[in-house]
């Protein structure tokens, strides 16, 4: 068997102003004179150009080492002797900067940590093998099931899974004695691409002691537990340093928030959440009258804590209590806050912004039904600024879909409307805070269909789909110009509810536009050139339940 190209470096991927600086340092080191610090000297002594000077020794060739379910740790990790994944991903192992590690089919059962290391230029890649499903499934444990210490890794397709099937409990307990995250993060510089996470406690807890990790076009959603108290359990939970990047992200049937992030340093950091699609996160015991936040963000009193939204889609179904996007200070000011080009929809409150510096929120849609409770909330934007001073704050080209029960659907700290009420109306809202003087408002419902596509950033022919399909159509024609195919390219198309299902869209590709089905107001799709491996069953919620609040047998 021909052996798999190693995956292409950082570099490789268009960092090409890493390669221009190198090129320009040889450059000058040749031209010129330069300094060599030698052992015992405390400062270095100018070498004349062209002096030979030893050379470090050459780094290893990047190499493939593969594992399987039934591995071994005292194999060579080659194709007919592969490794189990503990040892490839452990202290001491054969894995090195710029080598792949290759799962094989199979399910791999228990947990795993991984402490083994990269670097910044050079990275471990761990990725299922070509046209196989491999799946970690921490059924039977309280520990993650991946648990990610080690830096400079990037994990590549794999599945990380639950199969206990207990998901709700009779009695109240702790949630964390009754089932475990699927992936744990502590390592910087790590990326999770295309990963599908399902089933578990959370999908995603990254750390405070991880820095600059990023988290793309992964699929993750039925993740919690609920008992008689309450509903545990989040898509994704951030809490790291540095830049934290969640791009092309799909969460949704979570049963806590779909995506939370948050920063206990006072130094602060940055998130960046670009193309997100969360949606129809929430207990599943009151799915019909309460949802929790699509994407919440709560900080600290951090000054420079910058948070970035573009490109994102919200949804909450129906006329339900809750709200949808919340960016939550404390009672200090905050950092900044960029929210664009993003659709919000649903939700009694569509988007609740406290105590930022500054923000700029501009060309995005912003929808509430109202709720199914008269006595709660129903807003479209409530804000609350230091101060209360709307000055460094820019809000334009937004659109506004009220429909609400009343006219009053916005808030601002300190402003009243003509009664002395705190809820404004949209011409009282502008004139108290300045904002969308070239945006609109609506109490007509939204109508007509929004097709967005979203290239994959890593594969090529793999992207995703959002359809907002406000007309119910049954089928919407939909362009795929933007997914990376090509003519003749065999493709399919799935939709995230029902991933392990049969695909709704599939054929070769001719650069006309595709009919495809739809069965609600609003759908998200994987478009692939190849069929993925996805799991065997559709991701349908259990209803079995255990007393007495203690884990369920495994």
């Amino acid at each position: 068997m021909n052996p798999i190209p190693r995956p292409p470096s950082p570099s490789e991927r268009g960092r090409t102003w890493q390669l221009l600086a190198l090129t320009i340092a040889a450059a000058t080191i040749a031209a010129a004179s330069w300094a060599v610090l030698r052992p015992g000297e405390t400062s270095p002594k100018p070498v004349e150009a062209g002096v030979e000077v030893e050379a470090p020794p050459p780094l290893a060739p990047p190499k493939s080492v593969y594992v399987s379910p039934d591995g071994s740790a005292e194999a060579d990790g080659s194709q007919t002797h592969p490794l189990d994944l503990g040892t490839a991903l452990g202290d001491g192992g054969p894995v090195g900067p710029g080598d792949t590690v290759w799962l094989r089919d199979g399910i791999y059962r228990g947990t795993f940590s991984s402490t083994v290391s990269g670097e910044r230029d050079a990275p471990v890649y761990v990725k299922q093998y070509p046209g196989e499903r491999a799946v970690l499934d921490g059924a039977g444990t309280l520990a993650a099931t991946l648990n990610v210490t080690g830096s400079d890794t990037w994990f590549w397709g794999l599945e990380v899974t639950n199969s206990d099937p207990t998901r709700e409990f009779e009695e109240p307990g702790d949630a964390a004695t009754r089932r475990a995250t699927a992936i744990a993060v502590s390592g910087s510089r790590t990326r999770f691409i295309n990963m599908v996470v399902h089933d578990a406690l959370n999908g995603f807890v990254v750390t405070a002691k991880a820095s600059d990790v990023e988290i793309a076009g992964c699929l993750v959603y039925n993740n919690g537990i609920s008992d008689p108290r309450g509903a545990y359990g989040y898509g994704l939970l951030l809490e790291s340093a540095g830049v934290t990047k969640a791009v092309d992200v799909v969460s949704f049937g979570n049963q806590g928030r779909g995506i939370a992030a948050s920063t206990q340093r006072r130094s602060g950091g940055t998130f960046l959440f670009d193309g997100v699609m969360s949606f129809d996160n929430g207990p599943s015991a009151t799915a019909t009258s309460h949802r929790t936040e699509n994407l919440f963000v709560g900080t600290p009193a951090a000054a420079d804590v910058k948070v970035v939204v573009t490109n994102s889609h919200l949804y909450h179904a129906g006329r339900v209590t809750g709200q949808n996007l919340s960016l939550a200070g404390p009672g200090r000011a905050n950092g900044s806050v960029v929210l664009s080009d993003s659709v919000v929809l649903g939700g009694a409150v569509s988007l609740s912004l406290l105590n930022w510096q500054e923000s700029t929120v501009k060309g995005n849609l912003f929808q509430t039904q109202g709720s199914s409770n008269p006595n709660a909330d129903q807003t479209l934007v409530s804000v609350r600024a230091p101060g209360d001073s709307p000055d460094p704050y820019q809000w334009d080209a937004n659109t506004y879909v009220d429909q609400t029960s009343h006219v009053y659907a916005f808030v601002f700290r300190g402003a009243t409307n003509q009664y002395g009420g705190g809820n404004l109306s949209f011409d009282e809202w502008r004139r108290a805070t300045r904002f969308d003087a070239n945006s609109n408002y609506s109490r007509d419902g939204l109508t007509g269909v929004r097709v967005a596509v979203r290239p994959d950033t890593y594969e090529t022919g793999r992207a995703h789909l959002v359809v907002h399909n406000w007309d119910r159509k049954a089928h919407v024609p939909v362009s795929l110009e933007k997914a990376g195919l090509n003519a003749g390219d065999s493709f399919e198309i799935v939709d995230v509810r029902n991933y392990g299902g049969p695909s709704v869209v599939s054929g070769t590709y001719t650069n006309d536009p595709v009919e495809l089905p739809m069965r609600d107001e609003f759908g998200v799709f994987v478009i692939s050139r190849r069929a993925p491996a996805r799991p065997a069953a559709a991701p349908v919620r259990s209803t079995k339940t255990a007393a007495g609040g203690e884990r369920p047998p495994s």
